[in-house]
């Protein structure tokens, strides 16, 4: 059984110190994403930035390519959500072993996970990594949601719209917003 409760500290220290660390290794360079990319069956948390010129320069490059570069629109404009291809992806990650030990050794047996205190996702032994991800998605972003007012507070060198968000790695479950 996975229990990401019990992951909710290790991921919310990881945003905090990527933020800290960026600002400190990079302090001229003006961020205006942060996206955690979540490979959840592979056991993998990474938190990633992008400047607004970088971003802008990766979707003009692709204007064309919905596949293989997300897109996201808001009130601010257009955007790159592929956190893969923002600038500085993967700045700091987190491995949870037992993520990915748990999905890929259940032989046929069911997945459980806990996504909060006593709720429970079972999925059966052909439940595919999209239904999966579909399930986990919210508590990723209900984690980052509640980092947000740190990551603005903490971060001196911020583009006037901030963006932050959560992809699922090979997923169609990515959501990012004006912070």
């Amino acid at each position: 059984m996975i229990r990401l409760v019990d992951s909710v500290e290790a991921i919310r220290s990881l945003v905090r110190e990527a933020v800290v660390s960026f600002e400190d290794v990079h302090p001229h360079v003006r961020w205006a994403f942060l996206g955690l990319d979540v490979a959840f069956v592979h056991g993998s948390v990474a938190v990633n930035f992008d400047t607004a010129v970088h971003n802008a320069v990766t979707r003009a490059a692709y204007p064309n390519v919905a596949t293989f570069l997300a897109k996201g629109i808001d009130r601010a404009g257009a955007y790159n959500n592929n956190c893969v291809d923002f600038a500085f992806a993967k700045w700091r990650d987190l491995a949870v072993d037992n993520w990915s030990n748990e999905y890929f050794g259940r032989d046929g047996e069911d997945l459980i996970v806990e996504i909060k205190p006593g709720v429970f996702e079972r999925f059966g032994a052909f439940a595919s990594d999209e239904q999966v991800n579909e399930s986990v998605f919210p508590f990723f972003l209900e984690v980052l949601r509640a980092e947000v007012s740190f990551v603005l507070g903490a971060a001196q060198n911020i583009d006037q719209n901030v963006r932050v968000g959560v992809q699922m790695c090979d997923s169609d479950c990515v959501s990012f917003w004006l912070a």
